[in-house]
């Protein structure tokens, strides 16, 4: 078990909690807080496993270390098929400098930005 003490409004061990509450939950209860911004830790440092982080969406990358670098220049693709069609297009422009078409499917939206990020134009 661990205690953390809450950051933001959220549910934690079962009820709702606001900030500066202090709680008691199970290890993966704590993870997904702490991850989440919702919680820091009272007991000490990182949950076990050390350090954690999360994809743009949110979601923990499980056995990765927070302080590891990027390979120099390297970026991750953030995950297409999470996002929304507005979000898409606004990758797009902001990214890429393409203007992708909303009145497309999702499926050819991505396929659009895919082509651009390989560097090929896809004319429809």
């Amino acid at each position: 078990m661990r205690h953390l003490e809450i950051t933001r409004p959220t549910v934690a061990a079962n009820r709702r909690v606001k900030p500066g509450d202090i709680v008691e939950v199970v290890e993966a209860e704590a993870r997904i807080l702490i991850a989440a911004g919702k919680a820091r830790p009272l007991d000490g440092g990182e949950p076990a496993g050390g350090p954690m982080m999360t994809r743009g969406n949110g979601a923990l990358i499980e056995g990765a270390a927070a302080d590891e670098p990027e390979a120099a220049g390297e970026r991750s693709a953030p995950a297409f098929e999470t996002m929304t069609k507005n979000q898409l297009e606004a990758y797009g422009r902001d990214e890429l400098g393409v203007e992708l078409d909303r009145r497309k499917s999702k499926a050819d939206m991505i396929a659009d930005i895919q082509s651009a990020t390989e560097g090929t134009e896809n004319a429809d």
